[in-house]
């Protein structure tokens, strides 16, 4: 094999190694969200991830939390997240390590909002 046909077998390669994650996260209903504490060790929590519009990147996540939770003020200090997604059904996983951002855009926000997160967010009555 060339030099060449070898490159565009590995991209073609890569390519169904990404497009099988991207599969994987859509199959997934919940992730694991891990964030590193002020001492070092790990926090883990299961997340519902938003699902990117075919617009956007696929692996650009969104999660919705308080902006004062454990989880945010951890992303806020480190700037970074780790993610894991499993689909038991097909035995496969996919798990991101990457920057994290804390978005606060009441627009996006109300664009994206679930009737069920009701329950996990109620209005505050002033």
């Amino acid at each position: 094999m060339t030099s060449t046909a070898a490159m565009e077998a590995g991209s073609t390669s890569v390519e169904r190694l990404l497009a099988a994650a991207v599969a994987t996260m859509e199959k997934a209903r919940y992730c694991w969200a891990m964030t590193v504490a002020e001492d070092g060790s790990v926090n883990a929590r299961p997340m519902g991830p938003q699902k990117s519009p075919a617009s956007e990147d696929p692996f650009g996540i969104l999660f919705l939390t308080r902006r004062g939770s454990r989880k945010a003020l951890e992303i806020g200090r480190t700037g970074r997240l780790s993610v894991v997604y499993q689909h038991d059904a097909d035995d496969s996983y996919v798990t991101l390590i990457g920057r994290g951002v804390i978005i606060a855009d009441r627009a996006l926000l109300r664009a994206r909002w679930q009737p069920a997160w009701n329950q996990f967010f109620p209005r505050r009555r002033r």
